[in-house]
């Protein structure tokens, strides 16, 4: 029954949380959104997973670079899934 409590309690907490980033993410978004003219020294900036864009052009002095990820060779977990999956060795 203790533990019971202790997780409908967690789920209020984080439901409470959640609530309110919500309201802080709307707030902000009515904010950028009423902002027509930014003026003469704002920068934008675009970010999607191959490039990143400043707008004006020519005015973001450092353009981040970040490696895209390989996906590491099936082989690499082989042996691992085996003992997990056929074998139901965890430990091993």
């Amino acid at each position: 029954m203790g533990n019971q409590r202790i997780r409908e309690r967690l789920e209020q907490a984080a439901d409470l949380v959640a609530a309110s980033l919500d309201l802080g993410l709307s707030e902000l978004e009515n904010q950028l959104s009423g902002i027509s003219d930014p003026g003469p020294d704002a920068l934008s900036v675009t970010f999607s997973p191959q490039t990143i864009e400043g707008h004006p052009h020519g005015r973001l002095l450092y353009y981040p670079s970040v490696p895209s990820a390989r996906e590491p060779p099936a082989t690499v977990f082989a042996a691992g899934e085996a003992l997990e999956f056929r074998r139901q060795d965890y430990g091993g």
